[in-house]
């Protein structure tokens, strides 16, 4: 399954630097027509669109969403309005991304925040201070920025994040990992901002930084951060490693199994990648191997069977059934989808040459897709010891790939709609979350500012303590 919030991270890296381009705008007729062309394309080919919420809750939004309409809109008004479908559908796949023009203006024209940001899921906290200025104290906890609360920015964000059902841990790894996009999203450019914070005495300061276009923030950060910096541009050129730890351990980093990324952006092919390393684990007689999956946002599932068919000691299943939407689009959720066709269906086998030594799975609010299916087989299996946070979408039902692409006729907003149902297991009352680890560590501030890696320490120590 294929995801674009990567796309966000891309428009990142090519920007120039001018401030304040005049908004487009559009009648309050204008959007009340893309809502209605939007209502209509998602009743017709989401098959989730009623698993969390029902008809009327759905209905009920589309109209409310109708009625209040400015007389004038701008784009970004316009992009987070329609974003509200989101926390409706609650589904991480139905990528809603702003009008062609919005993403080129940000990509040419556009300045941003200058802070590196940590939400915790109560608090935010500055990380790194990128700005010309450097006068908020990294650890400090952020207030307000230009006047707004950050409970309510990161609220008002992560409501209309992509996430699937009850899950908080991806949306939280989005706005901690592209904050200053959305931010601009949301709450538009400006030419500086006005920051609140508390110091790690706790003394309440204000300040006011200048936005920054991204050849700045990037020069700021190499000339502050040089080992961030350095580990920032080590990521970008590796796709799938494996370190060698010691004779008895070695780590797989796999950073996506999408198999157009690694190709465009590692120059790697998945399949040769993967069969080179683990012959290489095997050879080494690899006690114990670390397959690291954070901030893996999935990819091809064809990729994660050939990984788990040379991880798995036994047959397994990776999806139960697959599902898409029945031309006579019943409301209920049950009985709206039929079965269909898809890939890597029923009982699999695993490989004769595969790994049969102890696993340790590194996750995040990053594993998501691709990446948490296979997190789901491990756990139901028993293969392996997961460590690290909830994984990102659902470890019961989730769709992907083919998506179904539409620009909203009037303010050519971008909408893809996942076509096909993956029904991992049964849901079970109320359970609607990604894959639980089996040892829950999550990444706290203290991590970011110290450089640590609390969950990979804990592996390497259980390591130590078993030798």
């Amino acid at each position: 399954m294929k995801y674009t919030i990567l796309s966000v991270y891309i428009l990142l890296v090519t920007l120039n630097c001018q401030f304040l381009l005049a908004q487009e705008t559009y009648t309050s007729t204008e959007i009340q027509e893309d809502i209605a062309f939007m209502e209509e394309q998602l009743i017709r080919f989401h098959p989730n669109l009623y698993l969390y919420s029902k008809y009327d809750e759905f209905n009920a939004l589309t109209n409310e969403l109708k009625s209040g309409v400015n007389d004038i809109t701008t784009d970004i008004e316009a992009y987070r309005l329609l974003s509200s479908y989101s926390e409706i559908i609650r589904d991480g796949h139905t990528s809603i991304t702003p009008s062609k023009d919005v993403f080129e203006n940000f990509q040419i024209d556009t300045a941003l925040l200058p802070l590196r940001i940590h939400w915790d899921g109560e608090l935010m906290h500055s990380i790194m201070d990128y700005s010309e200025e450097r006068i908020i104290p990294d650890g400090s906890q952020l207030i307000s920025i230009n006047g707004v609360n950050t409970e309510d920015i990161a609220a008002n964000m992560l409501t209309s994040l992509q996430h699937d059902g009850d899950n908080t841990t991806y949306p939280r790894w989005i706005l901690n990992n592209f904050f200053t996009a959305y931010f601009y999203f949301y709450y538009r450019e400006v030419e500086e901002f006005n920051i609140v914070y508390k110091d790690v005495n706790g003394k309440s300061n204000a300040e006011t930084i200048q936005a920054l276009c991204k050849s700045d923030i990037s020069n700021y950060r190499k000339q502050r951060y040089p080992e961030f910096s350095k580990h920032y541009q080590s990521e970008k050129k590796s796709g799938i490693t494996l370190k060698q730890l010691d004779r008895e351990s070695a780590i797989l980093t796999i950073r996506s199994f999408d198999n157009g990324i690694l190709l465009k952006s590692y120059r790697q092919r998945f399949r040769s990648s993967i069969r080179r390393q683990l012959k290489e684990v095997r050879k080494n007689e690899t006690e114990t191997l670390i397959v690291d999956l954070r901030g893996n946002q999935g990819g091809h599932l064809t990729n994660g069977h050939f990984l788990l068919k040379r991880i798995m000691p036994h047959p397994y299943v990776m999806v139960q059934c697959f599902t898409k939407v029945n031309k006579k689009c019943s409301h209920s959720a049950n009985a709206r989808n039929k079965p269909t066709y898809g890939p890597i269906l029923g009982l699999k086998k695993p490989n004769k040459k595969r790994y049969d030594g102890k696993v340790y799975f590194l996750v995040d609010g990053g594993s998501f897709s691709c990446s948490g299916i296979v997190t789901h087989v491990i756990k139901n299996y028993s293969r392996g010891i997961i460590v690290g946070e909830e994984t990102g979408g659902s470890a019961y039902s989730l769709v992907g790939s083919p998506n179904k692409k539409i620009v909203l006729p009037n303010t050519g907003i971008n909408v893809s709609i996942p076509r096909l149902q993956f029904i991992l297991q049964d849901l079970r009352g109320t359970e609607k979350s990604g894959t639980q680890p089996d040892v829950m560590i999550p990444v706290s501030t203290e991590d970011l500012l110290n450089n640590q890696d609390s969950a990979l320490e804990y592996i390497l120590e259980q390591i130590e303590l078993n030798k």
